[in-house]
């Protein structure tokens, strides 16, 4: 509990929570730093959440909240301990997680096949779309299957296009029934486990267990900083010379962009025609698919209902819908339609660029302000970012006449002047600087009371956002 009360001095938006029993030992527990806080407000739309790994000596699960970020990144929303697994458990930590985010639910829920974990969502988040994670239903396919499609190497490859590959409800029951006729018979969250094993041991005390799981978190925003930092600074190479691809690498991060540029790339394998006044049939060109002899796309033909004069589109392939990038068949229409610039409402914030601001405290200075236990190459990256946004906009601005070019050079003399004194000065600083002791009194952790402990304000939009 100290621990966690010394990370909530050093974070004024840290949060923490801990249930207690009637002997006083931990029952439940949940915590978050600021920025997964702050983050969340823009990320919410799909989150994963499980509790299958076992972390420390207590045999508590480890319950991570795990969201993506905007640059396809898994996200840390929190992490649960529960040391009973049934709805009286999950029905507190989510209570907990919701009074933490604001009241904002998550949109999308991803779990386990779990009836406690169902129920208790069920409760807390009504409103949630609630849905049960591909990787366990594939995983006890396997475990209950797996010696079957061993000798049966065409009927696991008819089982994987019948999951993987149905557009529709009624698409997929026909592909069952006939493989059944035939031959007679969340995925994020198991990451992010992996990563668990790799980095915790099941011996862990709670204290070392949260220690580890802190650097842990460490490590994947160095990751992600440098992500940000190569949108920031990497122009993305362009594959054609159409305006929508140039639109999109000035809006999206570059992994997204990647993503998008593959679309562009895969609707040269497509045709299109007007059906009717909205509707256009999207079909394969055979000879070109035959390069890809293994895209399970190959020969299927796509129907996409369009209203051009609106902007609006729908694929039957619910690309759009399922991971918010236009899918290759509704940009062979707007090709067709000489559409050259993305709707608006085609463009999801979450995937762009500027969503990243909201990992950085609010005030002007907070980045450039931190101190906490990131190593100084971290936080050097951080400021790196911040400052390569900031300026390339002002610059854009300085380029666009003598006068502005001008003031421009005149405020960057002026800057380097004073950097220099400040480089100086603590130079002079480093030469008079002798070793000094300090003593940081322990903290007592607050008070038990109703049998739960912690820290951290409940979050709402004015005091995170």
């Amino acid at each position: 509990m100290a621990y966690l009360d010394e990370k909530a001095k050093e974070d004024p938006d840290f949060f923490y929570r801990i249930r207690l029993d009637d002997e006083d030992r931990v029952r439940n527990m949940y915590w978050v730093d600021g920025a997964a806080r702050r983050a969340y407000k823009h990320f919410r739309d799909c989150i994963s959440f499980e509790a299958t790994y076992l972390t420390n000596m207590y045999k508590m699960p480890c319950a991570p909240f795990i969201g993506i970020n905007n640059h396809n990144q898994s996200l840390q929303s929190g992490c649960g301990l529960v040391r009973n697994e049934d709805t009286d458990g999950y029905v507190w930590l989510f209570k907990t997680f919701l009074e933490c985010m604001g009241g904002l639910a998550p949109m999308n829920i991803i779990t386990d096949q779990d009836f406690s974990m169902r129920a208790s969502i069920e409760e807390v988040f009504p409103l949630a779309v609630h849905r049960h994670c591909r990787w366990h239903i594939i995983k006890k396919a396997k475990e209950t299957l797996g010696l079957f499609f061993a000798d049966r190497p065409d009927l696991h490859k008819a089982f994987e296009l019948c999951v993987d590959h149905s557009l529709t409800v009624e698409e997929f029951e026909r592909s069952w029934m006939a493989m059944i006729e035939t031959y007679q018979t969340t995925q994020r969250s198991e990451g992010f486990n992996v990563v668990l094993k790799r980095y915790m041991s099941p011996g862990n005390s709670l204290l070392q267990f949260a220690k580890q799981y802190t650097a842990l978190q460490q490590k994947i925003l160095g990751s992600e900083l440098q992500q940000e930092a190569n949108t920031a600074l990497k122009q993305p190479k362009l594959l054609t010379y159409l305006p929508m691809e140039r639109q999109m690498s000035k809006i999206y991060t570059n992994t997204i962009f990647n993503k998008f540029q593959e679309e562009i790339r895969r609707a040269s394998m497509y045709t299109a025609f007007q059906v009717d006044e909205h509707t256009f049939k999207v079909c394969s060109i055979m000879g070109m698919s035959d390069s890809e002899p293994e895209d399970p796309d190959k020969g299927r033909n796509y129907f996409v209902k369009a209203s051009i004069s609106e902007g609006e589109y729908y694929c039957q392939c619910c690309k759009f819908e399922r991971d918010g990038i236009v899918c290759c068949h509704i940009l062979k229409v707007m090709d067709l339609n000489v559409v050259t610039r993305m709707p608006r409402h085609f463009i999801r914030q979450r995937w762009n660029w500027d969503a990243d601001d909201a990992l950085a405290p609010q005030t002007s200075n907070a980045v450039l302000a931190v101190h906490d236990e990131r190593p100084e190459s971290t936080m050097e990256a951080v400021r790196h970012v911040v400052l390569t946004k900031n300026y390339v906009e002002l610059i854009d601005e300085a380029c666009k006449s003598d006068e502005t070019a001008r003031v421009a050079e005149k405020h960057r003399k002026a800057l380097k002047r004073e950097l220099d004194e400040i480089r100086k000065r603590k130079a002079e600083e480093a030469l008079h600087r002798f070793p000094r002791t300090s003593s940081v009194p322990s903290s007592t952790g607050p008070s038990s009371e109703n049998s739960e402990v912690g820290s951290g304000t409940a979050s709402t939009q004015t005091q995170l956002y």
